[in-house]
């Protein structure tokens, strides 16, 4: 891997939060984890994490939020472009920063542009002349 390469994927590891971390295990169970591992077709940093989420959420003694699913996460990503379609829909006039101070901070300006320019597209918002 190339140093510019390698430079990137570690800004991207530390902008999304990825951390190393080490562990002493007996070498019997390590060596049979990755052998399992790869014979499910699983990376091992996967099946950790699982593991690790699980231990948290059933335990009594931790108050933490529980992970969104995916799906949980589409349907709030589509309630918010909705919302931003029904404010462009109701303020053509407006701006993309007046649309997300209407929200309350919501969602994002790109999240309103991305909305404005569809709705253009198809049509149904005219474009600011």
């Amino acid at each position: 891997m190339s140093k510019a390469s390698t430079r990137a994927s570690k800004r991207y590891q530390e902008k999304i939060g990825i951390i190393p971390r080490t562990y002493k295990l007996k070498s019997q169970i390590a060596d049979k984890f990755k052998e399992t591992c790869q014979a499910r077709g699983e990376s091992q940093a996967s099946v950790i994490t699982r593991l690790m989420n699980e231990y948290i959420n059933k335990s009594p003694h931790t108050e933490t939020k529980k992970e969104k699913s995916p799906s949980d996460i589409k349907k709030a990503n589509e309630a918010r472009r909705n919302k931003v379609r029904e404010l462009l829909l109701e303020h053509p006039e407006k701006s993309n920063q007046d649309i997300v101070r209407m929200g309350g901070g919501a969602f994002a300006k790109d999240t309103v542009r991305r909305v404005r320019d569809s709705l253009i597209k198809r049509g149904e918002l005219n474009p600011k002349i």
